[in-house]
């Protein structure tokens, strides 16, 4: 589905955001993220805060395809994928992803890809 979205060595924003501060927000797969962030109150259990942090890195197949793998086991999360050039925007999750293309069509991905969408009748 990357493949799709983001092309190899163009610049992407990665955001990745926890509730409360953690040191675990400074890198995503051995690659450091900016140390600008965002501070964000919102009540969540006993934590008072969302922190937000974000980073700009080249787009490296090998790199992310564990990240989303990571993500897709559960030992990682919150983790939002954005490229400036297109726009395009992927957010992949445990139980699966949320893709908002504007540089490709939604029907080329849904022709491209249609054996990963649900058989369920809302396909989700």
């Amino acid at each position: 589905m990357t493949d799709a979205l983001f092309t190899e060595a163009e610049q992407i924003f990665v955001f990745r955001s926890r509730i409360g501060e953690t040191d675990e927000l400074n890198t995503l797969g051995g690659t450091s993220l900016s140390d600008v962030s965002v501070v964000m109150p919102v009540p969540y259990e006993d934590e008072e805060y969302l922190v937000v942090r974000a980073g700009a890195l080249q787009w490296k197949p090998p790199l992310f395809d564990a990240i989303v793998r990571d993500i897709a086991d559960d030992i990682e999360a919150h983790v939002t994928f954005v490229s400036p050039a297109t726009r395009n925007i992927y957010a992949p999750y445990d139980g699966g992803m949320d893709v908002f293309p504007f540089a490709v069509s939604p029907s080329s991905l849904k022709a491209r890809f249609g054996a990963w969408r649900s058989r369920r009748a809302d396909q989700l």
